[in-house]
């Protein structure tokens, strides 16, 4: 979202429209409010939707949800594999 604002407020900057560069800024503000407003509500209902879909109650709430995710993410993370730095040669 920020580089969608920040190519249209560069053009609208580079075309003397400053107008135009809040009214951008004001939408997109709008837009994330909108979208945070909806990823609450879900996170809200979230133990009872998965409860519907017949998780045992221990992972279904939002707190170990948040657990499980950070353990996918740490997972996924430690099988990336860096590039092997080479040694310098004295």
């Amino acid at each position: 979202m920020f580089l969608a604002v920040e190519v249209f407020t560069a053009q609208a900057f580079g075309a003397k429209r400053y107008a135009a560069m809040g009214i951008i800024a004001q939408k997109a503000a709008l837009i994330c409010l909108a979208l945070l407003a909806i990823i609450i509500l879900a996170w809200t209902q979230l133990e009872k939707a998965l409860l519907l879909l017949g998780e045992p109650c221990l992972r279904s709430t939002p707190s170990s949800m948040t657990v499980l995710i950070a353990m996918a993410l740490r997972h996924a993370c430690m099988h990336i594999r860096s590039p092997k730095s080479e040694a310098v040669k004295s």
